[in-house]
């Protein structure tokens, strides 16, 4: 799940192992991804399978959501595999940037065909 969604939204996730923590690398400037921006750092995830009936506002993020803290890219290739839902892959993921703190991204699955 993790290189579908690096894919999709033209992004790469780095990991920095002596901090602990997940950095966006995004040096296109992606239109895909709004709100994961270049050099911001992944807090935590919350994916679609976990998601609520009523809209994602930052404080139901931040006090009632059952989001996955990202230390290492391992994190977030568990938290992913939540990701799918309905032929869909979905996230919501709280970065660090002061104006925007959390960002959804969602996009069909793509089913290569084998003939």
């Amino acid at each position: 799940p993790l290189v579908d969604v690096e894919n999709y939204l033209r992004i790469r996730f780095e990991e920095d192992a002596k901090k602990k923590q997940v950095i966006i690398r995004d040096p296109h400037r992606s239109q895909r991804a709004p709100g994961l921006y270049e050099s911001s750092r992944v807090k935590s995830v919350l994916p679609a399978q976990d998601w609520p009936e009523e809209p994602i506002t930052l404080n139901y993020y931040r006090t009632r959501a059952k989001s996955i803290p990202i230390d290492s890219l391992d994190d977030l290739r568990s938290a992913l595999k939540r990701a799918y839902l309905g032929g869909r892959v979905a996230a919501t993921f709280e970065i660090d940037n002061p104006s925007a703190p959390v960002a959804s991204v969602a996009f069909d699955e793509l089913w290569p065909i084998i003939l």
